[in-house]
């Protein structure tokens, strides 16, 4: 994941040979330093965008701003245990996706850092703030076949908060593609029309 200016430095020859070498450093030579930086990139983006976020909605601005962040939590590898321990190297690797009661785990220690980060910013916000708590996909990892398991990948995280309790709009079953356009009609006066829920799997 790249985050910041790494978007733009990640194609120039300096940041391809430090991808190309951390890869050969991993896969070749088993250099365990290198293993661990790496299988540990991802929740070092995590930790960013969370601060990052917090910290944005913590700016004082004379105008409405929207702020939005792609937190991968709780996606595999699954960090931590419920209790914020450490889960072994080991389980950080590749082929350890399905591990159910690990992610069990994760997923509570990631609803517990996402609440902070919520009260965060309802403690902070001057005035009331809309906040939308939405997931891209449900749970993946069964690793016995998409097609017996396809229901659980729509399963999305959807929680939305608005002042003044007007939540007419987010109707039980709205799907991601209608949640904008429940949230402009509700905040921004707009009477824009609601497509088909629908939800379409993409897989190779």
């Amino acid at each position: 994941m790249l985050i910041g200016k790494d978007m733009i430095e990640s194609q120039t020859f300096l940041a391809r040979l430090n991808r190309d070498l951390g890869y050969h450093l991993v896969t070749t030579l088993k250099l365990q330093s290198e293993i661990n930086r790496f299988s540990y990139a991802l929740h070092r983006c995590n930790q960013v965008l969370l601060d990052r976020l917090v910290k944005e909605t913590q700016q004082l601005s004379s105008k409405p701003k929207f702020v939005y962040a792609h937190i991968s939590m709780p996606h595999y590898p699954y960090y931590f245990g419920k209790d914020g321990k450490p889960n072994p190297i080991e389980y950080l690797q590749e082929g350890q996706q399905v591990r159910k009661p690990e992610y069990l785990e994760y997923l509570q220690y990631s609803n517990t850092i996402f609440l902070e980060a919520i009260d965060q910013i309802l403690v902070t916000s001057k005035q009331p703030p809309v906040i939308i708590f939405m997931s891209d996909h449900g749970f993946r990892e069964f690793g016995d076949g998409f097609e017996k398991n396809a229901p659980f990948y729509y399963m999305n995280m959807n929680a939305v908060l608005v002042p003044a309790g007007h939540h007419q709009e987010f109707y039980d079953g709205i799907s991601t593609v209608n949640q904008l356009r429940a949230l402009l009609n509700t905040k921004f006066s707009q009477r824009l029309p609601y497509i088909k829920d629908s939800s379409i799997l993409l897989y190779e």
